[in-house]
């Protein structure tokens, strides 16, 4: 995570913005009123989003929790998506 201010992002948007993507990192802006806001990149935004949302239910987490624990058990039947068509 870096951390920097609003006068140094605007003289150094680019190269900032570069590395949030380039490095998939975190930047912290700090304001002088000291409310700092964060810039990520979207795909990490829309990962915690969906992951937030699945979350939410708490039926919705026992069946991930389940799932992702048979997983690691090796209780799994792997598919094509040729094999998962014939389902549509």
């Amino acid at each position: 995570m870096n951390v920097t201010t609003i006068s140094q992002l605007r003289k150094n948007a680019k190269q900032y913005l570069d590395k949030v993507v380039n490095d998939q990192d975190i930047l912290v802006v700090a304001r002088s009123n000291g409310q700092s806001v964060i810039v990520m990149p979207l795909e990490q935004y829309n990962a915690m989003s969906e992951t937030e949302y699945l979350n939410a239910s708490p039926a919705n987490r026992r069946r991930l929790e389940k799932s992702m624990a048979e997983a690691r058990a090796g209780k799994f039947i792997e598919k094509t998506i040729e094999e998962l068509k014939q389902y549509e």
